[in-house]
């Protein structure tokens, strides 16, 4: 009996100690609190929407009945104007077609804007390589502006085609049988057609113009299965004249191609 007494009492002082200790000990702790700072953020102002309206007809007046054009809107520039270096348009590298070496944009001589394309040439008329050249773009991989709503293969029959051409002094050759231009298309099938010839004029800009069809021009030439609603590039052909054997290193210039 006084063993068991003894093993409560002894319990119940465990019991005690196991709630007091606990107690005990919170009572000596000391938190203390972390504050992490809040993020800021820059306030975002919203900014207006920029549209650029682009018209291909006419340009519109102050009373034009198109609402949404401003009336100091004006018309689009030319399909290549070479404004921004050589908008792709590059030498033809064919074996038998090499007399064209090099372009580039250059402001020395002008027809539009304040760039053309300037077109390096080695012309050598009794040369069965060097005797043409012709300096084009594909407009697949560069198309002309401002047809990013476009898209090419272009229908271009019963377009009209021009291209301004300055040719230096000398660019002439022999002045009996004048070297001459030809502008070109070629459809997504690389047949191509070429405008009828014209003879160089030296020291000033003159217009060249191609009614592309499905029909050969006169002095011109097209390729058989050639398809004017297919077209994927445009350029310029300068050729030596008859059976010349005039030679002519220098440059011509090239300008505000569009149709």
């Amino acid at each position: 009996m006084i063993y068991a007494k003894a093993r409560l009492a002894f319990s119940a002082g465990l019991f005690l100690a196991a709630l007091t200790i606990p107690i005990a000990c919170a009572s000596e702790l000391t938190v203390t609190p972390t504050f992490v700072p809040t993020a800021t953020f820059p306030t975002l102002t919203p900014q207006p929407l920029v549209t650029t309206l682009v018209f291909l007809g006419p340009t519109p007046s102050a009373t034009s009945s198109i609402g949404l054009l401003p009336a100091t809107f004006t018309q689009a520039r030319p399909m290549y104007s070479f404004e921004n270096f050589s908008n792709g348009w590059a030498p033809q590298a064919y074996y038998s077609t090499i007399a064209c070496i090099q372009v580039s944009n250059s402001s020395d001589i002008v027809k539009d804007g304040q760039y053309s394309l300037e077109v390096q040439m080695n012309l050598i008329g009794n040369d069965e390589q060097s005797n043409r050249g012709e300096v084009w773009v594909d407009m697949r991989n560069y198309p002309p502006f401002p047809t990013q709503q476009l898209f090419v293969p272009l229908d271009l029959k019963g377009h009209t085609i021009t291209m301004w051409v300055f040719a230096p002094t000398g660019a002439i050759g022999d002045s009996t049988q004048p070297n001459g231009f030809q502008i070109f298309v070629k459809d997504i099938h690389w047949n191509g057609s070429y405008s009828s010839w014209t003879n160089i004029v030296e020291n000033e800009w003159i217009e060249l113009s191609f009614a592309v069809t499905d029909s050969t021009a006169e002095s011109g030439f097209m390729e058989e299965g050639f398809d004017p609603r297919q077209i994927i590039a445009v350029g310029l052909k300068m050729g030596a004249g008859g059976s010349s054997t005039a030679i002519y290193q220098g440059p011509i210039f090239i300008d505000a191609v569009d149709w």
